[in-house]
């Protein structure tokens, strides 16, 4: 066994995996592979995806890893001024990727399923409440919710060119 490669390691079930048989030139477009703990270093990743074509033929991927242990550590410093709010990081309807007070259940949510922890899940009602009032305003801006009888302000700005969004 290769000390490169982790034992259990399956290629057919790597989050970069891409179906030829399902791609052409007009529909090939870059995407990021669900966020995931590398077993052998132990980090979290996320993988920037690159159909490449010549003409019309199909050639292979470009593939990129991205590190997110930096912006988990910087989330995780976030928590000492909960007082003053929350910041979390979701995509689609509510799966929680990073969050300022549930890093714990996060990483287990990945470890144990590959994907983040549902807003319901997570049993934070704050949370909960921010997407819930979230879901009814435009995207990009700032908007009122109420939580424990007094109202809070919150701003979800969508980040890069993917469906993750930060909520300050």
């Amino acid at each position: 066994q290769s000390a490169l490669i982790p034992s259990g390691f399956a290629p057919s079930k790597h989050p970069t995996l891409v179906d030829i048989s399902k791609l052409n030139k007009t529909n090939a477009k870059p995407f990021w592979s669900p966020v995931r703990l590398d077993p052998e270093f132990q980090i979290w990743l996320t993988t920037l995806v690159v159909p490449l074509y010549n003409g019309d033929t199909y050639i292979g991927v470009l593939t990129n890893d991205y590190s997110l242990n930096h912006i988990f550590s910087r989330f995780n410093r976030l928590r000492a001024n909960e007082a003053q709010g929350k910041a979390f990081i979701f995509r689609g309807n509510e799966e929680l990727l990073i969050h300022s007070s549930l890093t714990s259940k996060i990483t287990e949510s990945f470890s144990q399923t590959g994907h983040g922890l549902s807003a319901t899940e997570s049993g934070d009602l704050d949370t909960q409440t921010i997407l819930k009032a979230y879901s009814k305003t435009s995207q990009g801006q700032p908007f009122t919710y109420t939580f424990n009888n007094k109202t809070h302000f919150a701003l979800v700005t969508p980040i890069g060119h993917n469906d993750w969004k930060l909520v300050l």
